[in-house]
């Protein structure tokens, strides 16, 4: 086997396993975020993009890896979310610009946390897994937060003294 060709099948099995965290954290998210009231905001919009990107920057080496990486997973996840009717087109285009952005930021952010902490560290497999395993739990509570259980209480009456 030549030099090359080993090198192509890392890369294929760096975009595969990239893309499986992508599909696993972009639809898995997506279904545990959602609520039964069609209710959608800035965790499904932000959070949930930042995340994917995030957990697909820990496991993804490079950044044109990590980039096919969620790209492929962004076109499986909005095709499983078009075929299944949870989304329709205009708000899959409406919400790309937003997706595209959070993606960016969250596979920027995974790689400097991969770069200068968890590659550094003694157990980089363990921290790495461990993230892994804490981020739908973060999304499951900020979700909570955010289905309004944090509003203030609005007075419905006004007294003059």
């Amino acid at each position: 086997m030549s030099n090359g060709s080993i090198l192509r099948d890392e890369a294929a099995l760096g975009v595969a396993i990239g893309t499986l965290t992508a599909v696993a954290f972009g639809a898995g998210g997506f279904f545990l975020v959602n609520d039964n009231y069609g209710a959608m905001g800035s965790v499904l919009f932000l959070l949930l993009p930042f995340a994917t990107g995030f957990a697909t920057a820990l496991v993804s080496h490079g950044k044109k890896l990590i980039a096919a990486a969620l790209l492929i997973g962004l076109i499986i996840c909005t095709a499983l979310l078009l075929a299944t009717g949870q989304e329709g087109w205009v708000c899959v285009l409406m919400s790309m610009p937003l997706i595209i952005v959070g993606l960016t930021i969250g596979a920027i952010f995974g790689v400097i946390i991969r770069r200068h902490i968890i590659d550094k560290g003694q157990k980089p497999r363990v921290a790495t897994l461990s993230l892994l395993l804490v981020i739908p739990f973060f999304l499951m509570g900020a979700n909570r937060a955010e289905e309004g259980h944090g509003e203030l209480p609005v007075p419905r009456q006004c007294r003059i003294y």
